[in-house]
């Protein structure tokens, strides 16, 4: 099996038993709202008062921990990443607790609403300007949901990072998906242009089979330097 989705299952098995389980926000979690593309980010938003717990029990599977404050932690084991972040501010709370179960192809797991996945997208990209693809993500989600967002909490977030006007400019740019259909998609790591799978597929699944592929391309992941954001909002 693939190694990422043995990677995500473990993160699933070891999250069992916390009482608030936590919601998938990273690059799959594009698939749960019907846009895929090829990534290594496995990103979970976690209560931020399970922090200690989550630390010990995946040092105690192997990871090494690279970076840790008291937003955000990064784990490495050979060549696999995973990225927590902690909520605990009151919109992070509360989007970890409207977060949605789904059965997957990896399992069943939580995932954030698409509103929310925009947020902690424009979140990491104000961070770190150079993550072009945070706001590539934003863009085409923008797109695939334009027509059932939550257009009052979506400009609450921007305006809690001060950019109103990359709203407006990014919904200029997000013509519906029936007027300007997505292209086929390119296989590349962390890159390449997102797509919607077909109504009546699993996007796990399709998200899997891509993976696959860059998998046998890239047998190994190249090294990642840690997330050290310091502006944090959510």
């Amino acid at each position: 099996m693939l190694r990422l989705a043995e990677q995500i299952k473990e993160t699933l098995a070891a999250f069992a038993g916390i009482p608030r389980p936590p919601a998938l926000i990273g690059g799959p979690a594009l698939a749960a709202h019907q846009v895929i593309r090829a990534t290594e980010d496995v990103v979970f938003l976690v209560d931020g008062e399970e922090a200690e717990r989550l630390h010990d029990m995946f040092v105690g599977l192997g990871f090494i921990c690279i970076h840790r404050s008291e937003d955000a932690a990064n784990y490495v084991r050979r060549d696999e990443r995973l990225d927590l972040l902690y909520a605990h501010r009151p919109i992070a709370q509360r989007l970890l607790k409207e977060a949605k179960s789904l059965d997957t192809a990896v399992g069943r797991l939580r995932v954030i609403s698409v509103e929310g996945l925009i947020a902690f997208k424009l979140q990491g990209y104000v961070n770190e300007s150079s993550r072009a693809w945070d706001l590539e993500d934003i863009r085409f989600v923008l797109r695939q949901h334009y027509a059932s967002l939550n257009l009052t909490e979506l400009r609450e977030y921007f305006a809690l990072f001060d950019r109103q006007e990359l709203l407006d400019e990014l919904f200029a740019q997000s013509p519906s998906p029936a007027s300007d259909p997505l292209p086929e998609p390119a296989l590349a790591c962390d890159a390449g242009v997102p797509y919607r799978p077909p109504p009546a597929a699993d996007p796990f699944e399709r998200w899997l089979e891509l993976m696959e592929v860059v998998e046998a391309l890239c047998p190994q992941w190249p090294a990642r330097a840690p997330s050290i954001g310091r502006d944090y909002r959510l």
